[in-house]
């Protein structure tokens, strides 16, 4: 496996180990002269800085050290430090940039410091001027039994020369490493292809991983890459961890890499969340297929999403799904409260979340309120009153979270109803002991009430899983619980 082993920048991000020298800095004594970086368990990016200062007195006048000792005390305070930083062992012509340093540790020892400390991103590339071909982006975490439609494949031919002087000069050929897997699939975000699929766990053993792969055709931006993001995320069932992305030549060789921290310290945690899909993909989906479900959606969430504020929506499902059993209602009732908002405020709703329209409802007000202004105002708490008044076109939340959901066109049933009671009672909380095997029921049931009203934006007309009931079956979109 040694020449696979040597071509692992291909499989996954090649994270650089060695010490770099510094010949620019912003705010960083001159005296501090090499920095190196790691990766911690958790895939957050960790920096070691190394100076020596020629004297006592000169370690003493240093803002800089005063600084950074004093943000090693507050435990990681950040300071805004930029290192540029030229050279390596390993490749010559590499240079890097670390950005979002936080200090959590200065050791000295005589007049050697040592400060170590977190990184929020770096960037490293080689001083070539190629064209890029295709760019991975790279994830942790993934869905390890999702049905993945297209085989990935690897195969290796070693080639040596034997020689005898003057008398013969022999090429040999041999076959090396060769193996295919059912890992990636083909998508679309309107009508730009890209591939998605787990990495082999031979090359990222710590945590199941995924990549996105984008041919020179296509270079997403910032914002799309985030969509794709959230949909496979929601789609697979997991929460996909953007750590960084490598830019490659057309011989498959890494001229540029972005490396961000995970700002995590609970991977653990969040890979071993079981996949929730919202929908039961298989190989032998009727069409469009598992690829054409997917992509449809994309395109859909791409054009809906600042409309609906969709992604600050599944922040919040994510967050539901990390929270523990007792408090995971609470996320997920915000969750209800951000979409049904931006749903009112959008040209979308007949409503607008109010029960009649306001110009009717503001002439009537306009009419009769001096009246009551008039009676009420002498009392104590008459202005509380007034403001109701004011406001008594507003729905109220329970009227709201109906109203939304007819408008949608999604219907209910029993247990969705009972998991919205069960919601209320979580978020404005009860004397009442809990009862866990109703409670793991009914946050089950809402869960599966948010991916029903996120399918139904996404205008997905399709079947969806009931995570409420034992063997989790499918049901169509539009058959409640």
């Amino acid at each position: 496996m040694k020449v696979e082993q040597d071509l692992d920048y291909i499989f996954w991000e090649d994270f650089p180990k060695e010490e770099f020298s510094i010949i620019k800095r912003k705010n960083i004594d001159k005296q501090f002269s090499t920095v190196s970086l790691s990766r911690a368990d958790s895939y957050r990016i960790r920096f070691q800085m190394k100076g020596k200062y020629k004297s006592a007195s000169e370690a003493r006048m240093s803002t800089f050290l005063a600084d950074v000792q004093g943000a090693s005390r507050e435990a990681g305070r950040p300071i805004g430090y930029r290192l540029s930083l030229l050279g390596s062992p390993r490749v010559p012509y590499c240079s890097i940039l670390i950005t979002g340093l936080m200090v959590t540790e200065v050791s000295v020892r005589g007049l050697e410091f040592t400060i170590s400390g977190e990184a929020m991103r770096a960037r490293t590339w080689i001083n070539l001027k190629e064209d890029t071909e295709y760019i991975k982006a790279w994830f942790l975490n993934a869905d390890t039994n999702f049905p993945y439609t297209r085989f990935e494949g690897f195969d290796s031919e070693s080639e040596a020369v034997t020689q005898i002087s003057g008398f013969s000069n022999d090429n040999i050929n041999r076959l090396g490493v060769s193996r295919s897997s059912r890992n990636s699939m083909a998508l679309r975000l309107n009508d730009k292809q890209f591939a998605f699929g787990k990495i082999t766990m031979s090359h990222t053993p710590a945590y199941p991983s995924s990549f996105i792969r984008f041919e020179n055709h296509w270079l997403p931006t910032k914002d799309q890459l985030r969509v794709i993001q959230d949909i496979l995320s929601f789609v697979t069932g997991t929460n996909l961890i953007y750590i960084g992305k490598s830019k490659y030549n057309a011989a498959s060789s890494p001229n540029r890499k972005s490396f961000v921290s995970s700002l995590r310290d609970d991977m653990d945690h969040v890979v071993k969340q079981f996949a929730m899909r919202p929908i039961t993909f298989h190989h032998h989906m009727p069409l469009p297929g598992a690829e054409g479900v997917i992509s449809q959606l994309l395109a859909e969430y791409s054009n809906v999403m600042p409309v609906y504020q969709l992604d600050k929506f599944l922040w919040y499902y994510r967050s539901a799904r990390l929270s523990p059993l007792d408090t995971q209602l609470q996320p997920l009732s915000t969750a209800l409260d951000l979409i049904k908002k931006a749903w009112f405020a959008s040209s979308q709703s007949p409503s607008g979340g109010k029960f009649i329209k306001d110009k009717v409802f503001h002439p009537a007000m306009k009419t009769i309120f001096p009246q009551i202004e008039a009676a009420l105002s002498s009392h104590a708490l008459g202005k509380n009153i007034l403001n109701k008044i004011r406001n008594s076109n507003q729905m109220g939340s329970n009227q709201q979270t109906e109203t939304f959901l007819d408008e949608i066109g999604l219907s209910i049933g029993d247990v969705e109803l009972t998991a919205i009671h069960e919601r209320n009672i979580s978020v404005h909380g009860t004397l009442e002991p809990r009862q866990y095997d109703r409670l793991i029921i009914l946050t089950r049931a809402f869960f599966t009430l948010m991916n029903r009203v996120l399918l139904k934006l996404l205008k997905y007309d399709g079947e969806y899983i009931d995570y409420s009931t034992y063997g989790f079956p499918s049901r169509h979109i539009d058959q409640p619980l």
